[in-house]
């Protein structure tokens, strides 16, 4: 379940680009997966994209982010899954 619309829409337009691939080039979509990072903890990404031998983490920011204590958890959040 998503929590807000604009990562619905991210959904949206990942399953479709998802259909619109060749066999040779199909991606894995994990909406919400958990996980258990070296750190502890499960974390949360909105979504891994997987193929091509690679992996991608999207997080999506709506509205709801831009509060300052929210605005400074999705920085770290951020900084978590560059490393």
């Amino acid at each position: 379940m998503f929590s807000s619309r604009a990562e619905l829409a991210v959904y949206q337009i990942l399953a479709e680009i998802q259909r619109e691939c060749r066999v040779q080039n199909a991606i894995a979509l994990l909406p919400l997966p958990g996980a258990k990072p070296r750190d502890g903890g499960v974390r949360t990404p909105d979504f891994v994209v997987l193929g091509n031998g690679r992996a991608a983490i999207i997080e999506v920011d709506g509205p709801h982010h831009y509060g300052r204590t929210r605005k400074a958890d999705d920085a770290a959040r951020d900084r978590h899954w560059e490393r």
